[in-house]
């Protein structure tokens, strides 16, 4: 069935995920509408009919519903095939099949043969890589050189295709003959295979070590993952109408005596990177976007410049969009009562170690020129500090429960809380998605077809996988229904889930002192123990980086590392330093020098203790269960205690120059653009690595200093977007919704209303 044989009868929709989607978008359409003219009482009567989906709907909603299905159905490309790997989608499979032909094959390898020309393919081909015996144990070749050949001789088309085969290390032993023929490419191929099987039998020696290090894209599970086999990954340089086994079964035919087992990859060709729906679909709406935005600066530069009117007298719909009147709102920092400071300065903190650890990471799956030392170095000291980045989501999950508190209770009634929960929901989603969407639509279009390399298909796999899943993303539930797509969103999917649960502890905290402590204390031992069940339930590592330990890492990443449950206990512990900080907010808080000095004793030892005891476990032969499950027990709770002391000390004068240096204003616009930098800044550095034309040499100071360098292209990219996207949506949000903000509040700042409260997520990040 092609697309263009879909009609609208089909469009009753048959898939449980196909319905679901439209009914996301439907609701979330006519629930805007709903909310601005409407009072929420009308709202949940309309939210009741519409699950009933087509029997009660109006003529009108089902247009409505058969249009939103539509567009979903071209961009989720529902009638693609399964027989083929994830990565494989993003291209083109059919160009592969049409340029095949096996008579031409024959005739050009012929040719090739005993022409100089044949040389640029072998040019372009894997050969035998330098640093054998430091775990270089892969050749890409030369993938631009391949994909630029392109003549015409003697009525052939010789244009080059770029494979890749994966020999395993696991060969028959070959005994080279001691005469060899008068042929320049039988001596050229015999003593590059004498090299091969010499490297082949060196593997051999280390085989466990690099094996157990190396990473790639399975193409049968599509995800990256830690290389269990042994194998060398080569690219060769082959006419485009030949198959890698009709072009290698012809080189082999020089070479006789050699019996080589190897098995097919992926092959690229120039321009196989069809445009999809889903790329038509994000063309279209960034180009209304940059009319709109156009428009809109043009209309401030016109009446400001030209006719000197003051830009409070503007339209405010009409300059909405501009980037001059975006830009100053965002450069403008005003500071209301009871604002925290120092938060800046933790979210950049923590936001800088994730993104350090996160480049780090990415190591990991990479081909590396120098992987033993790669091995070596993950085991030191310094490196693990960094690996310590796993700590910073806690960081976010507390401040994030201090805020929610901070900001809501105090501020209006119990009543009107309970009253407004359904726009308090709202509210949150439409602060977070227009940034999470412009990221998928980047995801699913422009970052396909804005670099390209020999191991593209790292990139290709996220972008297919966000084109069929990406509305698990908007829904926040990708922690649990996984799909390979912008996969560092699993924290987002964590705190939406515990911010939907927060009523039932906040609701609570306005009434009596003593009944607020006793549901925040119950709230931290009952997330606690669930944590502390978790961790002695399930065998875990801890580390991501202890590569002995993978089968153990699949159960932490599975189990506990993004399970809202188990990560729920800083988020509760927020809680209850955002209600101490209600308790006492435009008061000081007086405690005793003894209790400060414990207290900064406690953070300094929790510090220690939660960075450090990564080292040991990093190490080779460790085994200990016992201190994995105390450490997943233990070690979050303590940060989050930490990060409590830390914002409390700051904010009621018990931290000094730490509380100078957090509160610097330095710290204001990186922290502006913290949620923008998080979301964009791993799909930039897949971008980094799947353009790598070659194995990479991994240094520590030269990866430290690709991060900065990765570091200002995403804070480039994410301040765009927050000027160009977030900051209109934001105004557009608030008109429609009918609630009044000052245009000059930063959106890092504490919201006035309480029902503003979505935007403290925007302080989390």
């Amino acid at each position: 069935m092609t697309r263009e044989n879909i009609s609208l009868d089909m469009l009753n929709i048959g898939t449980f995920e196909i319905k679901i989607k439209c009914y996301l978008i439907y609701t979330i359409i006519t629930t805007c509408y709903r909310y601005s003219t409407k009072s929420i009482f009308k709202l949940l009567i309309s939210m009741k009919q519409n699950f009933k989906f087509i029997d009660r709907l109006t003529c009108a909603d089902m247009v409505l519903r058969k249009l939103i299905c539509f567009l979903i159905l071209l961009v989720s490309d529902p009638t693609r095939s399964t027989s083929i790997p994830d990565y494989a989608r993003a291209f083109d499979p059919e160009l592969y099949e049409r340029v095949l032909d096996s008579k031409e094959c024959q005739r050009q390898l012929d040719f090739l043969s005993n022409r100089s020309l044949g040389l640029s393919f072998i040019d372009a081909s894997a050969k035998i890589p330098s640093g054998i015996l430091t775990g270089n144990v892969n050749d890409f070749g030369d993938y631009d050189e391949c994909l630029g050949i392109h003549d015409y001789v003697e009525g052939m088309e010789l244009q080059g295709k770029y494979c890749t085969v994966l020999v395993p290390w696991d060969q028959m032993p070959t005994n080279l003959p001691e005469t060899l023929e008068d042929n320049w490419l039988q001596l050229f191929l015999t003593y590059q295979f004498r090299g091969i099987s010499g490297m082949l039998e060196q593997n051999k020696g280390y085989a466990h070590e690099v094996s157990s290090i190396r990473g790639r894209i399975d193409p049968n599970e599509h995800t990256v993952f830690v290389l269990s086999s042994n194998e060398t990954l080569l690219g060769l340089c082959i006419p485009k109408v030949c198959t890698t086994s009709e072009a290698l079964n012809h080189v082999l035919n020089y070479i006789s005596f050699v019996n080589l087992t190897y098995r097919d990859y992926y092959c690229r060709l120039p321009n196989d990177k069809p445009f999809r729906p889903a790329d038509y679909v994000s063309m279209a709406i960034f180009s209304i976007i940059a009319i709109l935005t156009v428009a809109s600066s043009s209309y401030e530069i016109y009446n400001v410049h030209v006719l000197k009117k003051d830009s409070s007298q503007l339209h405010p719909i009409y300059r909405n969009f501009s980037v001059f009147h975006n830009t100053r709102r965002f450069l403008t920092f005003n500071r209301n009562s009871g604002q925290l400071d120092c938060l800046d300065g933790i979210r950049v903190m923590a936001m800088s170690w994730i993104t350090l650890g996160h480049t780090f990471c990415m190591i990991i799956f990479a081909f590396t020129h120098n992987s033993i030392y790669r091995v070596i170095k993950f085991r030191q000291l310094e490196t693990n500090v960094i690996f310590g980045a796993i700590l910073s989501v806690d960081t976010f999950l507390s401040i994030s429960g201090l805020l929610l508190v901070y900001t809501v209770v105090g501020k209006i009634p119990r009543d009107r809380f309970l009253k407004g929960i359904p726009l308090f929901y709202l509210y949150r989603l439409l602060r977070i998605w227009p940034l999470l969407a412009a990221t998928l639509l980047l995801e699913v279009s422009l970052m396909h077809h804005i670099a390209d390399g020999p191991f593209w298909q790292v990139v290709a796999g996220d972008v297919e996988n966000c084109r069929s899943n990406w509305w698990r993303i908007l829904l926040h539930v990708q922690n649990y229904y996984r799909s390979n797509c912008m996969i560092h969103t699993w924290y987002l999917a964590v705190d939406f889930q515990l911010y939907i649960l927060s009523p039932i502890v906040i609701v609570w905290l306005f009434g009596r002192k003593a009944i607020a402590w006793l549901i925040l204390i119950l709230s931290v031992l009952l997330s606690w123990a669930v944590t502390i069940t978790y961790s002695y339930t399930f065998k875990m590592s801890t580390i991501l980086h202890n590569f002995e330990r993978s089968a153990d890492i699949v159960t932490y990443l599975d189990k506990f590392y993004d399970n809202t449950l188990p990560r729920a206990v800083p988020f509760v512990v927020g809680l209850m330093f955002g209600y101490i900080l209600h308790l006492h907010r435009d008061k000081k808080l007086t405690i005793s020098r003894l209790y400060v000095s414990l207290f900064w004793i406690y953070s300094c030892i929790v510090m220690f203790f939660a960075v450090y005891s990564l080292y040991p476990m990093a190490q080779s032969g460790y085994d200990n269960q016992a201190f994995d499950s105390f450490y997943n027990a233990f070690a979050r709770i303590l940060w989050a205690f930490m990060i409590g002391w830390l914002v409390l000390a700051c904010d009621h004068g018990y931290a000094g120059p730490i509380n100078w240096f957090l509160s610097l204003k330095i710290w204001k616009i990186p922290a502006r653009l913290s949620f923008a930098v998080y979301l964009i800044h791993l799909p930039l550095l897949m971008i980094f690595h799947g353009s790598w034309k070659e194995t990479h040499y991994f240094g520590g100071t030269e990866t430290f200093f690709r991060y900065l360098n990765n570091l200002c292209v995403t804070i480039l990219v994410a301040f765009a977007m927050c000027i160009v996207i977030d900051a209109p949506c934001s105004t557009l949000q608030k008109m429609l919704l009918g609630i009044k903000s000052n245009t000059q509040n930063s959106s890092n700042e504490e919201p006035q209303e309480a029902v503003e409260d979505g935007k403290s997520f925007k302080t989390t990040l």
